[in-house]
């Protein structure tokens, strides 16, 4: 074997194996050849077992009788076979507090090792308060499964996970980012410096990876317990396992409370288990197994069977408490009723029947499970002991416990750790206890965690609250609970920072002396920029209207004016027309306030939302002055946040000017500085305009892989509208390669988003688009009557803010379809009122577009010099912003009528030559856009397109002339 190991490594083979495989994790290496023998099977050994979880603490102390649950252990073990098949299970199991979901898997991984199976198990506890704790099952997990122990340090978590990683092979890219997780050095700087969104992104692709090559050594089983107490966090990872999950050897099981329902859809390898209470054979059954015989007086099985009412939990408690009552006492083996039911009194409740066993533990037992409940319902004994004052007792007490079934030991090695056998238990403990005693000992388990994590603390934020909070320190709760929602808004974790925001406002009017009102101001902000995020307006206005009358109750100036700013900002992001008054009103009076108060800040972001009240006036050359006036003062001073949004808008202003060049780094610049301010609305907006230009410049891939990076933050941080936009801005993407069915589909998708969010801005422009797919799909009557439709209500101010902009990008539409409909004078008439708006603002493409419009219209009619004149301009225009989806169409106009005007006329020969030129241009740039297509799909749907066709043809013909 020698030969075989590593340096430094130690193999074993089959026979070892079976010895060791209980105390040491070990890796399957397959059959390995030996010189001079037969092949044999070996192991590589990784490291010892350190820590022993509830199965196998159970084992040791013998298990809890299953009965009634035969159809669904063979389920579970059926679905197994499955997975060692390479086809990935999931199993959600739900059911009442105590009906024995727990004690159902314990079977079953019970009955796999009893076969040998070689599987992977790694379990994860939810729990109560932990929803506002991100990955807590799985960071038990990965806690399990490198063998980190509670108090090892980032030098032993960081080996041990490093270890096992290069050990497992293929997975050196993601070991930054499961380190990251663990709330380790990262050992990439990048890891550190990434936006939190794709930063969160690469940890869950990096945990999926984790699994995946776990899996492809041998089968896991990964283990959720108690979901109704899930975290957003985890919910998200699952949802993106659940996609990997059917074609590995993996079994997801989810267990849960009846009333919780699991996020996760429905699909073929989809099981659900709902346990049900036990019948009265059953629970005699298993009070038998408890009691050590079948033998029961009547007068008892009526006691069980009134008392527990079919849970099993219930049957084990009853049983128990009938013995620790004296009623029934052990002889010969056997059980003897030595008492009567009526002599004893035995609680009416399970609740109560539980604090009878605790009472019977006498005063130091009952201490102890008291004061371990308020930690929680898992518990280190360090922690435990720091709160107990019980120096020298707490190990016999606690082995106690465990010899009791009161509690379970988690971990061993070096730290022992230990979990309730069931959440019922630590609450009837907890609620046991003088609410004076809870609240002093949630103050001392706070306190200690404080002295044990005084390096780790923000891994703590949620804990601490939970415990200040309930133990009444109102001074710490508020900075606990305010930390939380900070670290939560800044990951883009917007209901859990609202939360926390909400109770940290709740506490606040408890603490004493009176927080300084900017305090509370502050937090009214943060809950309107999060609110601002989801794109959830009237929430964010409401919350700066908040901060506004404290600020001005408080005669802080400087508060003021921000919320003042904020409010602009709020009433703007609502594109509707209605709010453009007070986007106005707001804006100046804070330029105002923050003049006479020399608040450069405040004067610097009131000129950027000035110059956003002249963009949607459709003054953009105003709009720019304001913007670049306020980006000097920015910079200057350092405002990120008023440099990401100038830079924002002078990008969006530049690619609606076609100024595509400009807008590109613009908009990168501040994509750049918002990630580094955590503003991830802002960040999105110029991502948008990013994408646009890109795909204005024919660079399809490049936009494509902008729009999923967006789709993916968007949704990532539930901000609606830029999700809505960009899948409007992806329909458009498939527009321009001639796709016209899938862009139908996205266009469909961003009306439905912007009408459920009440965004005008939105459902207008997929409604614009829509149009034109009906259009270009030949469903020309029902193209003309939507955006007839639409003009209407652009018109009437029914669609909000910037009339400007969509009454230009309507009247070129309309000009196309009335052309295909063969009424050139109404569509001419559309295309001035498309030209007359671009030349107003600036619009470029918009001018070229209505150029094109007027050229074809021009030709239509016979007038074929205001044809090539205008044609001309169009392709002027289209090669001066390089546009190439106006290239193209314009150069294939110009060339037909050039060709036309040579076979024509003697003297106009040299057209020949001018045709044929431009013809080539016209076929170059359709060869260019269809070989930067983002796949080959796409590709041949833009060469199959029937516009492109014909000009293929038609170029062709006129190369020949």
């Amino acid at each position: 074997m020698q030969h075989i190991a590593r340096p430094g490594s130690v193999v074993v083979t089959e026979a070892t194996h079976r010895v060791i495989s209980s105390f040491f994790e070990t890796l399957d290496l397959s059959e390995m050849s030996i010189k001079g023998h037969a092949p044999v099977r070996a192991w590589e050994v990784l490291r010892p077992r350190l820590r022993r979880s509830r199965f196998d603490a159970s084992v040791e102390r013998g298990l809890t009788p299953l009965v009634g649950r035969v159809h669904e252990v063979a389920t579970l073990i059926e679905r197994f076979t499955e997975v060692k098949a390479g086809r990935g299970q999931v199993v959600f199991i739900s059911g009442d507090a105590g009906i024995g979901k727990s004690r159902l898997l314990l079977e079953v991984r019970r009955k796999l090792a009893e076969a040998g199976e070689a599987v992977t198990w790694l379990e994860g506890q939810c729990i109560s308060f932990g929803q506002s704790i991100p990955f807590l099952p799985l960071l038990d997990q990965l806690r399990e499964n490198f063998s980190i122990e509670e108090f090892d340090g980032e030098p032993e978590i960081i080996a041990k996970v490093e270890h096992g990683m290069r050990r497992m092979g293929q997975l050196e890219a993601y070991i930054p980012y499961v380190r990251y997780l663990l709330s380790v050095d990262p050992g990439d700087p990048a890891v550190a410096a990434m936006d939190a969104p794709a930063r969160r992104k690469a940890v869950l692709d990096a945990v999926r990876a984790l699994a995946l090559r776990g899996a492809s050594i041998r089968p896991i089983v990964f283990v959720f317990e108690d979901m109704h107490w899930i975290d957003a966090s985890t919910e998200e990872y699952l949802d993106a396992l659940m996609g990997s999950v059917a074609g590995a050897p993996i079994m997801v099981v989810m267990t849960y409370r009846v009333g919780y329902t699991p996020p996760f859809g429905s699909r073929s390898f989809y099981t659900t288990l709902a346990l049900h209470t036990l019948s009265e054979a059953e629970a005699l059954d298993m009070a038998g197994l408890v009691l050590g015989t079948d033998q029961f007086p009547v007068e008892l099985k009526a006691a069980l069977l009134d008392k527990a009412e079919g849970v099993p939990l219930f049957v084990e408690e009853v049983a128990k408490t009938l013995l620790d009552l004296g009623v029934l006492r052990r002889e010969n083996g056997g059980l003897r009723m030595v008492k009567g039911m009526g002599e004893v009194s035995v609680p009416d409740t399970i609740q109560g029947i539980i604090m009878a066993r605790l009472d019977r533990l006498g005063d130091d037992g009952k201490r102890t499970v008291q004061l371990a409940s308020v930690i929680g319902r898992q518990f280190l004994q360090r922690l435990l002991e720091r709160i107990a004052g019980l120096s020298g007792k707490l190990e016999g007490l606690l082995q106690e416990l465990k010899a009791l079934e009161i509690i379970y030991e988690q971990g061993l090695l070096p730290e022992p750790a230990y979990i309730f056998k069931h959440a019922v238990i630590q609450d009837v403990a907890y609620n046991s206890l003088l609410r004076e005693r809870r609240r002093e000992l949630h103050r001392a388990v706070g306190g200690a965690i404080e002295e044990l994590y005084p390096d780790r603390l923000a891994d703590h934020y949620q804990e601490l609250a939970h415990h200040f909070v309930n133990g009444e320190d109102w001074p710490k709760a508020f900075e606990y609970l305010l930390r939380s929602g900070d670290r939560a808004k800044d990951a883009f974790a917007n209901q859990t920072a609202l939360d926390a925001y909400a109770k940290a406002l709740e506490v606040a009017s408890r603490v004493s002396p009176p927080l300084a009102p900017r305090r509370i101001i502050n937090i009214h902000q943060r809950r309107g920029q999060v609110w601002r995020l989801m794109s959830r307006a009237p929430e964010a206005i409401a919350e700066f209207n908040r901060m506004l009358a404290m600020a001005r109750e408080a005669g802080d100036r400087h508060a003021e004016a921000q919320a003042l700013v904020d409010l602009s900002l709020a009433h703007w992001l609502t594109l509707s027309a209605e709010h453009v008054p007070q986007t106005k009103a707001f804006a100046e009076e804070a330029f105002r306030l923050g003049s006479e108060i020399g608040d450069e800040e405040a004067v610097a972001k009131s000129l950027s939302q000035l110059g956003l009240v002249y963009q949607m006036e459709g003054d953009l050359v105003k709009g720019d002055e304001k913007l670049e006036e306020s980006l000097r003062i920015s910079e200057a001073r350092g405002f990120k946040d008023a440099i990401a949004q100038n830079l924002t808008w002078l990008g969006a202003h530049a690619d609606w000017r076609g100024e595509f060049h400009k807008a590109i780094p613009l908009c990168r610049r501040a994509e750049e500085t918002a990630r580094e301010n955590h503003d991830g609305l802002t960040e999105l907006i110029a991502l948008a305009f990013r994408c646009l230009a890109l795909i204005g410049l024919g660079e399809h891939a490049q936009g494509l892989a902008v729009i999923n990076e967006g789709l993916t933050k968007a949704r990532d941080r539930e901000t609606v509208w830029v999700n809505a936009r960009l899948t409007n801005s992806l329909g458009w993407l498939y527009q321009e390669l001639g796709d016209y069915r899938r862009a139908t589909e996205l266009d469909r998708e961003s009306q439905e988003l912007g009408h459920r969010i009440k965004n005008q801005n939105v459902e207008v422009s997929a409604l614009i688009n829509i149009g034109y797919d009906h259009f270009h799909l030949g469903e020309t009557d029902k193209a003309l009557a939507v955006l007839r439709d639409s003009l209407v209500r652009v018109e009437k101010s029914a669609f909000g803010a910037h009339t400007w902009r969509w009454a230009m990008h309507l009247a070129a539409y309309l000009a196309e379809v009335l052309l295909a409909l063969g009424r050139p004078e109404q569509a001419l008439a559309q295309a001035d009122k498309s030209l007359l708006g671009a030349r107003a603002t600036g619009s470029l493409k918009y001018a070229g577009k209505a150029h094109l419009l007027r050229g074809r219209i021009a030709l239509v009619g016979g007038d074929r010099a205001s044809g090539e004149i205008e044609l001309r301009e169009a392709l002027d225009i289209a090669r001066r912003i390089e546009y190439p989806n106006l290239v193209w169409p314009a150069a294939h106009g110009l060339a037909v009528a050039l060709a036309a005007r040579a076979e024509r006329e003697r003297a106009a020969r040299s057209k020949g030559d001018e045709a044929q030129t431009v013809a080539a241009l016209a076929a170059g740039t359709i060869r260019s856009i269809a070989d930067r297509a983002p796949e080959a799909a796409l590709r041949e749907t833009f060469l199959a397109w029937t516009p492109v066709q014909t000009a293929l043809e038609d170029l062709e013909r006129v190369r020949r002339i």
